[in-house]
């Protein structure tokens, strides 16, 4: 066998693992942007590759346990996650029962909440999800439901708050490419 990497097809992982537990494999990897997993209980070194696909030969041994850890991982992320937006309400009925000059403090209120990544093992900022909450004096629209276009850096959501809030001065930020349409 050769030192080089080269494609492993899956149907010849299925006599080892079984159909099942290569495509379990193949999806848990689909998405996976960190380095390859070696993959245990085949002859030889495979690893499984982001995409879902399988190389060879790298050693052999702990995938199994590595996806347990990151499921694990991810599952308490989203835990976390799901305590911080259930305290959002809680919030915003605080701001929308509190007035000041006839006026709620959250129509007077912006509120930007998200994640600052997508993906944390790329530090990838792109295609986040995020929430702006609260009318800004005016400056937001409200009720709108928005996706961005693939690639489109956060920032530019971020330099058009910042023109609705009166900012126009600032040109740029950070790696933005121009305004975002609310519309």
């Amino acid at each position: 066998m050769s030192n080089h990497v080269r494609a492993t097809h899956s149907g010849k992982l299925e006599r080892w693992l079984g159909a099942s537990e290569v495509e379990r494999l193949s999806a848990a990897v689909s998405n996976w942007y960190g380095p390859p997993i070696a993959v245990a209980g085949v002859p030889g070194r495979v690893y499984a590759c982001r995409g879902g696909d399988f190389r060879g030969p790298i050693h052999a041994g702990g995938f199994a346990q590595r996806l347990d850890y990151v499921s694990q991982r991810i599952k308490e992320f989203g835990l976390i996650n799901r305590y911080h937006v259930s305290l959002l309400p809680y919030f915003m009925e605080k701001l929308q029962s509190t007035m000041e000059g006839g006026t709620s403090l959250l129509d007077k209120t912006l509120i930007m909440y998200g994640s600052p990544m997508s993906n944390g093992n790329l530090h990838n900022h792109r295609n986040c999800p995020l929430i702006l909450l609260g009318k800004g004096n005016g400056a937001a629209p409200g009720g709108l439901h928005v996706k961005a276009a693939d690639g489109t850096p956060m920032a530019n959501v971020m330099l058009t708050v910042m023109h609705k809030l009166g900012m126009e001065d600032i040109k740029t930020f950070g790696d933005s490419t121009g305004e975002f349409s609310f519309a």
